[in-house]
């Protein structure tokens, strides 16, 4: 997706989910790929489609992402069981 002003391209780099950006130019009328930088890794969800989208100046994102738990599931500790197990 580019930046509304075409100065900047973000892709997602597909062997990590790293967001990027990459600063475009313009010299004798053609393109120039400046410094490229990683920005955040996503959790997006695959798709043949578009998963993301950028606002026009670049700085916020949508991205269609997998549902994180913010809470792991719980542990569970059983102890003395070998007591409960010579009741039986």
């Amino acid at each position: 997706m580019w930046r509304h002003d075409g100065k900047e391209l973000f892709y997602i780099e597909g062997s990590n989910d790293t967001m990027a950006a990459a600063e475009i130019s313009e010299r004798k009328e053609r393109p120039v790929v400046g410094k490229i930088h990683a920005l955040f890794r996503t959790h997006r969800v695959p798709s043949p489609s578009w998963p993301y989208d950028v606002s026009a100046d670049g700085n916020l994102f949508l991205i269609n992402s997998m549902l994180q738990s913010a809470v792991p599931d719980p542990i569970t500790l059983v102890v003395n069981w070998d007591a409960e197990l010579k009741k039986r």
